[in-house]
């Protein structure tokens, strides 16, 4: 963005954006597209913004920044136990994947996006570290069972990630925001029932 500050031009341009890019991916919304439905021109759109890629990595930011903070806000409420706040996450996750569509999920990994992928990554590492620091604190509340190493519940979730491009797993859901949902509800359950 060339300028600092959102302003609210830009805001229209990114809540227009993140709207296509749910719907129909990164790769095949256009500036035009995005334009006529922002309600812009293309040169007001250039004003703002580099090109649509540096949409993509905002409308991204904003994306991970809300779901850290969503985090942070769960897992810092006193009023819930860890089991509790699990579920909360899930249901959070579950919300927020079930907009998003298959093609938007299968372009944040595509090589044509590889800026993001960087940064995604980047944030992804942050995460994990404040899910790592969580998770012991749950460990040693015996909320997680102690026999479970929890470097491998991490490497386990980062496969989640990968897993949830498999094409043979892809085949077995509707779309990827549900095997998103079973995958990480698998990591987090396992097989057994939720309330055993």
């Amino acid at each position: 963005m060339t300028d600092t500050t959102l302003n609210s031009t830009a805001a229209n341009i990114l809540k227009t954006a993140k709207d296509l890019f749910w719907q129909h991916g990164l790769r095949k919304v256009s500036v035009e597209e995005l334009c006529r439905k922002a309600g812009i021109s293309k040169m007001t759109f250039y004003r703002n913004f580099k090109n649509k890629n540096e949409v993509a990595k905002v409308v991204l930011e904003e994306l991970t920044s809300q779901s850290r903070n969503d985090y942070q806000r769960i897992m810092e409420d006193e009023n819930f136990n860890f089991p509790e706040k699990m579920a909360q996450l899930i249901e959070l996750k579950h919300e927020s994947v079930k907009k998003m569509s298959n093609d938007f999920l299968a372009d944040l990994y595509h090589p044509s996006f590889a800026e993001l992928i960087v940064d995604l990554e980047k944030e992804r590492e942050k995460s994990l570290l404040m899910i790592k620091r969580d998770f012991r604190k749950a460990q040693k509340e015996g909320f997680i069972r102690k026999d479970l190493k929890i470097d491998f519940i991490m490497y386990m979730f980062n496969d989640i990630g990968q897993k949830a491009h498999d094409e043979n797993l892809l085949k077995i859901y509707k779309n990827s925001s549900e095997l998103i949902m079973a995958l990480t509800n698998f990591c987090i359950y396992g097989i057994s029932e939720k309330n055993k």
